[in-house]
């Protein structure tokens, strides 16, 4: 089984000012995506946010890395 890092880029406008925003998140998952589907699936436009963008890059990680699987939310 291989171990990724996904990168996920949002694009947003929000619907009351109009302005277009960025969010990023990173999310460790194996080759199969089950975390990044399941966490995408979650993700919409509703009454304050229209969804303009989803940019998906993953980045090989070794699972011997000592690191704990990980959702980081960064906004822009």
């Amino acid at each position: 089984m291989n171990y990724y890092e996904y990168e996920v880029i949002i694009a947003y406008r929000n619907l009351e000012s109009f302005e277009i925003g960025y969010t990023g998140f990173l999310i460790e998952d194996t080759d199969d995506q089950a975390q990044v589907r399941t966490f995408l699936s979650h993700i919409n436009s509703n009454s304050n946010y229209e969804l303009i963008a989803i940019e998906i890059d993953k980045k090989p990680i070794n699972f011997s890395m000592p690191t704990d699987p990980k959702v980081i939310n960064t906004v822009h």
